[in-house]
């Protein structure tokens, strides 16, 4: 506007200039994410002189101008195209991370229920453990009392078959005693 106002017949020299100014910036923005950090610190001190020089000679030709557009079209594109690889290379790493932990958590997973069964197994194992030392102590104190009952009927039963034997002895003497009278008797 400030052109139109100052030199009607300029405006379009001067809005190239803008425009071209505008590439060259466009351009600087974009070649210093390729560029080493020394080139880089240049590229954004601003020289007048040169960008003067550039608009005057881009000014004079179109062709050059559409140059630098493509030039800058074709690195716009390109950066596009990288940040779309980059998102896809990142949206494909989120989704292996996704399936990873999955992966993880389901064998997580599969450890805690192997790691209950253990326990539970080492539980009922220790549990039959008890069981049989208490079947073994109670066979034991059976085997006890097995032994016991045996010892004592042994002892009744020989002390019964004494006293038979004492009895029968007694009746024999009994006998004899009375069978001895009787003789004795006769023979008087």
């Amino acid at each position: 506007m400030e052109a139109e106002q100052i030199l009607p017949g300029c405006a379009d020299k001067y809005r190239q200039s803008e425009i071209d100014q505008l590439v060259v910036m466009t351009w600087q923005q974009t070649a210093t994410v390729q560029m080493p950090e020394d080139t880089l610190i240049e590229s954004l001190i601003p020289n007048p002189s040169s960008e003067t020089s550039q608009s005057t000679r881009d000014c004079c030709s179109s062709g050059t101008l559409h140059r630098q557009v493509d030039t800058v079209m074709e690195e716009n594109n390109r950066m596009r195209q990288s940040i779309t690889r980059m998102a896809f290379t990142m949206t494909q790493w989120i989704r292996d991370n996704q399936e990873q932990n999955e992966r993880i958590k389901l064998l997580v997973e599969k450890l805690k229920e192997s790691e209950q069964k253990r326990k539970s197994l080492f539980q009922d194992f220790e549990a039959l453990k008890i069981q049989t030392k208490i079947r073994e102590s109670e066979w034991e104190a059976e085997r006890d009392r097995l032994a016991t009952f045996q010892g004592n009927h042994r002892e009744k039963t020989s002390k019964q078959v004494i006293l038979k034997l004492q009895e029968e002895n007694w009746k024999l003497r009994k006998a004899h005693s009375s069978a001895f009278v009787c003789r004795q008797s006769i023979s008087r």
